[in-house]
């Protein structure tokens, strides 16, 4: 049984508010870096840089976390590491247990960054780290059972679903 949580129209509204209130939070920047957690983390944050390229004052930089989960210890590869003095926003599509981003943010914290917030989509609200989420589209209760699946098609179509596992 999969029940729609977010249609396209509805995850581009979400989607636009999230930029908004990073632009909010970037007044006074030149430059922020979109960190996109590989894939679905990086298609979101690629949606979400050209939206702030049409309405943002400053430059919006992207690059690509690529976590490699083969190894007893889990590593993190960023696609560019000029992070120094930056403004980092970490962006993925859903927060569950928050593992994720804590390797992310490990990998990022190496770098003398100047600021590091976390942007999701859906946040789950199923912490197994002290992570939380700076900028979210949509906060949902669910149960362990419950799967979030989010799905982008051409276009920039963006929808998510409830299912059970």
């Amino acid at each position: 049984m999969a029940r729609e949580i977010l249609n396209n129209e509805q995850a581009q509204k979400k989607i636009t508010r999230i930029g908004f209130q990073i632009i909010e939070e970037c007044l006074n920047e030149k430059e922020i870096t979109l960190v996109g957690i590989s894939s679905k983390g990086f298609l979101l944050a690629q949606i979400l840089q050209k939206q702030l390229l049409k309405i943002a004052s400053f430059k919006v930089v992207l690059i690509e976390a690529v976590i490699d989960t083969s190894k007893k210890i889990p590593t993190v590869k960023l696609s560019d590491t000029s992070l120094k003095n930056k403004t980092i926003y970490i962006v993925d599509d859903v927060l569950n247990t928050g593992k994720t981003l804590a390797y992310v943010f490990k990998e990022v914290l190496n770098y003398a960054v100047k600021r590091v917030s976390s942007v999701v989509l859906v946040d789950r609200k199923h912490r197994d780290f002290p992570i939380r989420a700076d900028i979210v589209g949509l906060t949902l209760s669910t149960t362990i059972e419950d799967h979030i699946q989010v799905s982008f098609k051409a276009k920039n179509q963006v929808t998510a679903r409830l299912t059970k596992r």
